[in-house]
């Protein structure tokens, strides 16, 4: 528990350094004309993009092979169990389809831990991916809209849901704008640079 709240207190300490060290740059910069700050919810778009097809598709074609995987060492695991119960207790042939048995379950296993670590990878290539398309629309946004930072920001009026210490303060690293000027989220211009359509929760919550 130490620990887990010191990991905690350094990555806040590591934004807030972050945050005083944006503020820096921004104070230092030299020219007379007024800074402009925009704001993107880069977290929700890439969510978003995750979503279409070019990433979930392949994710999904990743996690059925697995499966098939899965299923073919399952029906083997079955019939394992069938034969054991029809032996005779205590043979040789029950010892013998245990050991199979055994065996057949830790490849099991090893197939799980296999599948769900190709799935990480692959999700963490795509958000990364999804990260620089969005860093660069919202570079081609700003420079058309005439602003000279963009800060990546979940509004902060949205509740927070988390039920731990490490997932509010996650939550709360991703509102680092508190308050800012109506009119400067650029999320909608980036969303439509990226030809992202609007989801339907989207809709309903625009209603």
């Amino acid at each position: 528990m130490r620990q887990s709240t010191l990991k905690i207190a350094l990555v806040l300490c590591i934004a807030a350094l972050a945050t005083l060290a944006t503020r820096s740059a921004i104070a230092h910069d030299t020219g007379d004309r007024a800074h402009r700050i925009g704001v993107v919810d880069s977290l929700m778009l890439v969510e978003r993009m995750l979503d279409e097809p070019e990433y979930a598709d392949a994710r999904t074609a990743v996690e059925q092979n697995w499966t098939q995987q899965l299923s073919l060492l399952e029906a083997e695991v079955n019939d394992l169990l069938t034969r054991r119960n029809a032996a005779v207790a205590g043979s040789l042939e029950q010892q013998e389809i245990n050991q199979q048995g055994a065996q057949a379950q830790q490849r099991y296993q090893q197939l799980r831990q296999q599948g769900a670590g190709e799935l990480e990878v692959l999700g963490t290539e795509q958000a990364r991916e999804a990260y620089t398309k969005i860093a660069e629309a919202s570079k081609v946004v700003a420079d058309r809209l005439g602003y000279d930072f963009v800060v990546a920001s979940r509004d902060s009026a949205e509740p927070t849901n988390a039920n731990t210490v490490a997932g509010l303060a996650q939550q709360m690293l991703a509102r680092p704008l508190i308050v800012y000027p109506d009119g400067h989220d650029i999320t909608a211009d980036v969303r439509t640079e990226l030809g992202l359509t609007v989801a339907p929760a989207e809709d309903d919550a625009a209603e």
